[in-house]
Formats: structure tokens, C-alpha cells, sequence
């Protein structure tokens, strides 16, 4: 258990999440202290069947009467050492639960079970709890089974302390406003297990349950609340059984509940107060009423265990307690209003569930303009800060969509009117539109985002060009023909630019499959979409012959001759070049695990691929599919087998999704919402048997585990395809070794994209094979243009949750400022490492505008020290927003 490392990295706001709460106490000291707790009230168990008397007064008249002042002076202490909290959450510890999503009645009605066992365990204390030993002991020992077997059985708390446990309600009242403020240290990582997690932001989860969108779940609170003054004067006024009948004990109690109940609805309806106030107002009075009452007691209690007489206690008692509770109110009232001017300004300060955002901005939103779209003159109401895309989309307007970053250029549009009211161009939407050979007036949809009215045709404007390259260097003329390995595109973007570098070249581009350029990154939409490839291909059908390039579709180049300089086709053909580049990517990785070659077992790497799958899946009637692996490409094939209709399980080898590419928090925001998609997320682990006839049926893995499956997508990472690279005698190691200019151990011969090892790395990413590409183009004309290797962006798109991340996604030295908020149950996070007042990395996920303005903040350096402050009470720019201080 390490505290977050940095400066300023403590306090990055005023509602901190537990990533934020500095660590105190060694997680080794927890553990050690949770096993003492759990043994004295193992004790404490045995003793009320052995010695009845003792551990009764122990229990009810020295230990119980501690707990409240606790819950709101330290709350987290008691999460941290709660027993009940260690017994449930043992199960996780040792790597033994099921883990599941908690069902909807327990997600609905878990508070109200919480408040009935609270209330039938208090009212009982007069007629059998507080004088039967043994009766408590059961009871104890119920609860006990109960809280563990939640922990076995649902994933995090969602099983006992965050759902149905009787002192739940009476903790949510007093820990909103902690004197003391204590790191949970149970749930590490966060998995999302409850809404408005106390353990994940505790100064503000109680307002967040205030201001909720839910009537229902706002209303279980409030009637709790409204109730407890008179509940716990009722313990205090109305007799024991015997020597009062049940018919007393019960009846008193509940009139004692239903005034207090009444007075509560009343001055809610008669009187103009905030969600809060009256809940704190009512939780002080049964702070006082009860404190007030066990002044009387306690002291006698305690000074039998230290022989002395305390009754001299019994006002300073009373006095302290009162006082406590008005400052309680107080800063209550004070974190409700710091509260709601975050919500407002558009934070999600607990963002556990974001409704109450949602109705807070709501109510203080103008900012509402209008697109049109041609042809039809389709008018459509806009937000803004919304992408073109989202707002085509919206209205169902034919625009296709693919990495939603401005990376691929599946979405080019023309702005007929109104283009000086979208965000300026990006670096990557500018490379892509000139790539495109599209200028002018054309954008892209994906990262044109939206200030002002416009008015926009979802085809873009062929006639609008991009300007041709300023020549910087002088075009050697021994490169007469160009050889292009590989119709990707690392291949396409070099030939493109060889073009525009050389326009009298002889230029080839050999490509294995049977499709001209396609977004690679859009196939799983061939998994469950209607229109196959029409969607997917980013070139006009006559981009080749404008641009003079010969294309050798299904072809394969088997060998390369260096000394003649030449590439032999598959068809027997030669190509002669005098400058080759090598874009062959590469191929899914596929382990070497036992029936594995069964049928419905396949990879996702091409367009044939995803075709394959959807075709089997309606051929045998598939019902359920496991992909082998938690990547990108895994979590993308998993959510377009759930569309088809599947009942989808992700493996992920290690203990969490994109483990290299997001923080603990992200991944645990991402599996939530793959969850919450009815997508299971297995951790640590991975397939070692694949079983069935013919077919897959059934997959087993490495804890033993057996799982059905009618298809089984293997997405384990990827191989470069360096044999014909190898052959030929160039360098290779993982991929093909080239430096700084892509240039390999031979001079004229060039590698980009996956095939590509550059330093000793490969990324396998879209967005550096297009800038090998165009570095390579450069140099294969008689250029010196050198490719600066960076960590470039993650990108999930596509699965309906925006995910980005990159640079540096933790602290690195002492000097890094980390600002995070997040929201588990909510599928919301964001966070940025700023180093010397720039951005240096980020994680953003379900925050696509606040992802640009990070983007575009560590593209171009910009300073921003002064919007640090704003950063961390959750005031974010956008990407339509200046990235500067």
C-alpha cells in the first residue's frame, strides 16, 4: 500500500476519492489490526454462551455504545476495522470469490433490508438481546455466516457492508462529513461493487445520495432519517419485555417512529431547505438524544471495569456531544454547498452515479444551438462541446464512424456554412484529411466539436483539396519505382506520400487481401452490423488510379531478391524496385493450447475474420462466446459478440483490463461497465483446454474452471510478420530492426507500421504506423526526416464508453502533480500527470471533451499552471477550449 506519490498529490480536491487519501498506516498493520478485531469478537461470541453475563455488559454497555461516536468522528476507521467488514471481505482477500454483479432486487432493495434488520435487532434488544446471552450469540454468528458468504458470492462490498448490513443506514447518516479522514484500504482495486460508494469518496457520498435522480433511492434515506430521533427515544422511553407486553414494546416504538417520521415530511413540505439539511438536522437530534441518555449509563459502566466513580461525567458528556453535533451541521451544511457549486460547474466530485450531475447542470444549461444537415435541410438540436458525430448520430443521419479519435478518417464531412463555430483542427484530424487529400472546408466528424450553428453535408467536398507539400528537399532522381509491401495502412500512407513527394515514381503496392484499404479498427462492427464492408473502406474506388498507383489485391509477394532488386509475386511476376518498404504488420498471436484448432475458434485481425465469426455464430446457433484476452481488441470483439446477441465472458490474464494502459482506477471503471453490458470480466485468468466435438463447447481454465462457449475469439496479443523480411537477410529481432530515417540493415529498403521494431519496440498502432509512414515516404524519395518514437495514445472506441489514455499514467518523480476524480459506478474517470506545468499523461474515460483538452495540451506544451487550481475542484476545459492557462 503506497500513498500517491508527487507533489500536491494529497489534497487534488475538495471531495478526494481513496486514491487521494494519503496512507497513514502500512496495509501490513491493517491486516493485523482486522485480525485482532475479528478474534475479540470471536471471543466475544464464545464468552455471551459461556459467560452470558459479562460479554452482555462488555458488549451492550461498553463496546456498541463507542460505535456512533466513531461513525462521525472517524468513520473510515470503523470501515477499516469493522468485523463484519473483515469476515465479508476474507473471501476476496484470498482470491475465493465468485465476484458476481450483485442482483437488481439486492442493487433496489438492499438499504430497505439494511433498515429492517437494523430495526428488528434494536427493537428485540428489550425483549431478548440484551439479557440472553446465547440468543445474541446466534444472532451474531448469522451474521456473521451471512457476511462472509456475501463476500464469497458478490463482487467487493456489494454482498454485506455496501448493501444489507444493519449498521449501513446509521453510517451513511454520520460519516458525511468525517472529522477524520481515513483511507479505505479494503478495496483495492475498486471494482464498482455500489452506488455512491462510501469507501471510494467519503466526503461527499451522502450528499451524492441526496441529490440522486432516483426518487426511490432518495426516498429509503430520507424515511430512514426522518424516523430515527424517534426510534432511538423510544429504545430510551419505552419499557423492556417483561415486564411490558409486546404489544407496548412494539406498538410505543412504532408511534414513537411514525411522530418523528411525520414531523420530518412536514417540515419538508412547509419549509424551503436543501436536500441535506433536514437529514443532518434529524441525524444530530438522534446523536444528542442518544448520547444524552447513554451519559447517564456509560460512566457507571466504565467505572465498574476501573473501580472509580464517573458520574461526575454525566454533563461534560452531554455538553460535548451537543457541541459536537452543531458543528457536525455546520460543516455538513458546508460540504453540501461546495457540493453543488462542483456538480453546477460540471463536476463529478463523487461520480458514483452521475444523475445528480445531470439534473444540477441541467437546471443552469443555455447553451443549446442547432446543425443542419444536407441534403434535406435535417435540423438538429445540438450540445455544446458535441462532436459533429454525436450529434449525426443522434439523429440517425448515414455517417459512418470509426476510431472517433480523427485517426482513421472514416467520417469526413463538408461544412457548408457556420465552420469558424467548430473547435480548430487537431494534429491527427489534420494528417488524416491531408492523407484524405481533402482540405478546405472538409472536417471530420469524429473531432469537430461544436460552439456555434452550422450547417453540415455527411459526404465531404471532393473538389475542396488538400494543398499539395511544400517540397523542402530535393527528390533523388535515381528512385524511379517504389515497391510497396502491404495494402494496410502503414503501406497505403507511404505510397501516398511517395506520390506527393514524387509525382513521376512507378509506385506498387501488393496487398495480401482481397479489399482495398479498410478501417482495420471498425471490423468487429462486421460482427454484428448489416452493411459488411460497404462502411468500412476509406478510399474512393478510384483513389488508386488518381494517384497512379498500381494495386496487386490477394497477392503475395514470397520473396524478396536484394541483389537483383526485385520482389517475386505469388503469380509468378517480378516487380523490379529501386527503393522497397516493408508494411506487412502482422498476425494474432494464437497459444499453443489443447483444441485449439476446433471449429468456432478463431482470431480477430482482418475483415475475413469478423466475417467468419458472425457466420458461424448464426450457423450453429451459437447462445455463448469467451474471447481470451482483455486488450483492446478483446474488450471490442466482446462487446460486438454481445450485440450479436451472445452471452459474452472476457479472460484477462493479469489482474485487471489494459493493465499497461490504464491506472487501477480506469480499468476498474471499464470492467464495471463491461459488466454492466452483461459482459463478464474473468481476472487472472486464461484458456488451457479447449473442448468439444468437432466444435468448440466448452473452454477450461487455469484455475479449472469450465466455461461454455460456442465460439472462443483468441485475442492474446499479435506476431509481426517478419519471415519474408528474414530470408531476405535484413536484421530482424521481435520485428524488423530499422532506425531513425525506417530505414533497415539494407539502404533501400524501408519497414513501417506493426513489422516495424524501432528501439526496441513495436506498438502495433494505427496512429505510428502513419507516422512511420510518412517519415519512411520521405526518406525513400531522398529525404532525411527522422521518426521520434513517443508512448502514443490508447484508444477504445466504438463500445459506447470513450476511453483515452496517454503519456504517463501515474506519478514518476516527486515533482508530478496527479489530479483524478472518478466514478466506478458511473463509468466516468479522468485524471492528468502534470510535470513543470504541462500535461505529460493522462486517463480519461467516459470524458471525450476533457480527453481533448489533455490531448492538446501535451501535443503542443502549453502551460497550465494556472488551471491546476480549477482542476482540482473538478472545473475541466474542454476540447473546445483553449489548452492554455
Amino acid at each position: 500500500m503506497n500513498e500517491p506519490t508527487g507533489a500536491d498529490t494529497t489534497e487534488v480536491s475538495p471531495f478526494p476519492n481513496y486514491l487521494e487519501i494519503p496512507t497513514r498506516v502500512p496495509l501490513w498493520a491493517w491486516r493485523a489490526v482486522r485480525f485482532v478485531g475479528v478474534a475479540v469478537a470471536a471471543v466475544v461470541v464464545v464468552m455471551l454462551f459461556v459467560r452470558p453475563a459479562g460479554a452482555l455488559f462488555a458488549f451492550w454497555r461498553l463496546i456498541m455504545p463507542l460505535v456512533p461516536m466513531l461513525l462521525i468522528l472517524a468513520p473510515g476507521l470503523w470501515r477499516n476495522l469493522c468485523p463484519l467488514a473483515t469476515v465479508n471481505q476474507t473471501p476476496r482477500l484470498l482470491a475465493k470469490t465468485r465476484a458476481l454483479v450483485s442482483p437488481k432486487w439486492l442493487q433496489q432493495y438492499g438499504y430497505v433490508i439494511a433498515v429492517t434488520l437494523f430495526v428488528v435487532i434494536v427493537v428485540n434488544r428489550k425483549v431478548v438481546f440484551n439479557t440472553n446471552g446465547p440468543a445474541l450469540g446466534v444472532l451474531l454468528i448469522a451474521i456473521f455466516i451471512v457476511a462472509f458468504v456475501g463476500g464469497a458470492t458478490l463482487k467487493g462490498k456489494a454482498g454485506w457492508c455496501s448493501s444489507m448490513c444493519p449498521i449501513l443506514p446509521v453510517q451513511r447518516i454520520y460519516g458525511q462529513t468525517p472529522f477524520v479522514l481515513i483511507r479505505n484500504t479494503h478495496c483495492e482495486p475498486c471494482v464498482g461493487c455500489t452506488k455512491n460508494c462510501y469507501d471510494f469518496n467519503p466526503t461527499v457520498a451522502y450528499d451524492a445520495d441526496m441529490y440522486d435522480d432516483d426518487p426511490a433511492f432518495v426516498g429509503y434515506r430520507r424515511w430512514f432519517v426522518g424516523l430515527f430521533p424517534g426510534f432511538v427515544l423510544a429504545y430510551f422511553q419505552v419499557p423492556a419485555h417483561p415486564p411490558a407486553s409486546l404489544a407496548v414494546v412494539y406498538g410505543h416504538t412504532l408511534t414513537y417512529a411514525l411522530v418523528s417520521l411525520a414531523l420530518f415530511l412536514t417540515l419538508e413540505v412547509f419549509t424551503r431547505n436543501t436536500p441535506t439539511l433536514l437529514p443532518a438536522l434529524f441525524g444530530a437530534g438522534a446523536f444528542v438524544i442518544y448520547y444524552w441518555f447513554i451519559a447517564e449509563s456509560y460512566p457507571d459502566a466504565l467505572g465498574q471495569v476501573l473501580n472509580t466513580d464517573l458520574g461526575w461525567l454525566l454533563w461534560p458528556i452531554r455538553i460535548a456531544v451537543v457541541a459536537l453535533a452543531v458543528v457536525w451541521v455546520v460543516r455538513t451544511i458546508r460540504t453540501e454547498h461546495r457540493f453543488v457549486e462542483a456538480a453546477s460547474a460540471g463536476v463529478a466530485p463523487v461520480r458514483i452515479e452521475l444523475g445528480t450531475t445531470r439534473a444540477l447542470r441541467a437546471a443552469t444549461e443555455s447553451g443549446r444551438l442547432e446543425v443542419t444537415f444536407q441534403p434535406g435541410e435535417h435540423v438538429v438540436a445540438a450540445k455544446a462541446g458535441a462532436s459533429l458525430l454525436e450529434v449525426a448520430e443522434s439523429a440517425g443521419m448515414p455517417i459512418e464512424a470509426g476510431c472517433r479519435m480523427g485517426v482513421c478518417g472514416a467520417d469526413p464531412v463538408h461544412v457548408v456554412d457556420g465552420i469558424e463555430h467548430l473547435s480548430p483542427i487537431t494534429k491527427d484530424e489534420a494528417s488524416t484529411l491531408e492523407r484524405l487529400g481533402l482540405g478546405g472546408t472538409n472536417r471530420l466528424a469524429c473531432t469537430a466539436r461544436v460552439s456555434g450553428a452550422c450547417t453540415v453535408a455527411c459526404t465531404p467536398d471532393q473538389t475542396s483539396t488538400a494543398a499539395p507539400p511544400v517540397a523542402t528537399f530535393t527528390v533523388d532522381p535515381a528512385v524511379r519505382h517504389v515497391v510497396v509491401i502491404g495494402g494496410g495502412i502503414g503501406g497505403i500512407t507511404t505510397a501516398d506520400f511517395v506520390r506527393r513527394h514524387h509525382p513521376d515514381a512507378t509506385i506498387d503496392v501488393i496487398g495480401r487481401e482481397a479489399h482495398q484499404l479498410y478501417n482495420r479498427m471498425g471490423i468487429s462492427r462486421l460482427i454484428y452490423g448489416r452493411s459488411a464492408m460497404r462502411g468500412l473502406y476509406l478510399l474512393p474506388q478510384t483513389w488508386h488510379e488518381q494517384h497512379r498507383i498500381t494495386s496487386w489485391l490477394n497477392t503475395l509477394a514470397v520473396r524478396i531478391d536484394r541483389e537483383g532488386k526485385q520482389v517475386v509475386l505469388g503469380t509468378g511476376e517480378t516487380l523490379p524496385y529501386d527503393r522497397l518498404v516493408i508494411a506487412t504488420g502482422s498476425r494474432s498471436t494464437v497459444p499453443d493450447v489443447e483444441g485449439i484448432d476446433r471449429q468456432g475458434c478463431f482470431v480477430l485481425r482482418e475483415a475475413e475474420d469478423a466475417i467468419d465469426i458472425r457466420r458461424t455464430a448464426q450457423q450453429a446457433q451459437v447462445r455463448t462466446a469467451v474471447v481470451a484476452g482483455g486488450g483492446l481488441l478483446g474488450i471490442e470483439a466482446a462487446h460486438a459478440l454481445h450485440e450479436l446477441g451472445l452471452e459474452v465472458t472476457v479472460l484477462e490474464r493479469s489482474e485487471r483490463l489494459l493493465r499497461r494502459s490504464l491506472d487501477v482506477t480506469g480499468s476498474a471503471v471499464l470492467g464495471n461497465y463491461l459488466e454492466s453490458l452483461g459482459i463478464d470480466v474473468v481476472t487472472n485468468a486464461d484458456v488451457t483446454e479447449v473442448r468439444g466435438g468437432r466444435a468448440v463447447e466448452q473452454v477450461v481454465l487455469t484455475n479449472g474452471r469450465t466455461l461454455p462457449a460456442g465460439v472462443l475469439v483468441v485475442a492474446a496479443g499479435t506476431t509481426p510478420n517478419v519471415e519474408l523480411a528474414a530470408e531476405a537477410g535484413l536484421t530482424v529481432a521481435r520485428g524488423i530492426v530499422v532506425d531513425a530515417a525506417l530505414r533497415t540493415s539494407d539502404p533501400d529498403i524501408f519497414a513501417v507500421g506493426d513489422v516495424a521494431e524501432f528501439d526496441g519496440r513495436i506498438w502495433g498502432l494505427w496512429p505510428v504506423a502513419v507516422e512511420q509512414a510518412q517519415v519512411a515516404a520521405t526518406n525513400v524519395v531522398g529525404g532525411t526526416d527522422t521518426y521520434r518514437d513517443e508512448v502514443p495514445m490508447t484508444i477504445l472506441k466504438g463500445v459506447g464508453l470513450d476511453v483515452l489514455s496517454f503519456g504517463r499514467i501515474e506519478a514518476q518523480a516527486d515533482a508530478d502533480v496527479v489530479i483524478t476524480d472518478a466514478s466506478v459506478h458511473g463509468f466516468r474517470h479522468r485524471k492528468v500527470v502534470v510535470h513543470d506545468g504541462r500535461v505529460v499523461g493522462g486517463v480519461f474515460l467516459g470524458y471525450p471533451d476533457e480527453a481533448q483538452w489533455a490531448r492538446t495540451a501535451h501535443e503542443t506544451g502549453a502551460d497550465v499552471s494556472d488551471l491546476l487550481d480549477a482542476l482540482r475542484v473538478g472545473i475541466w476545459p474542454t476540447g473546445i477550449d483553449t489548452p492554455v492557462g
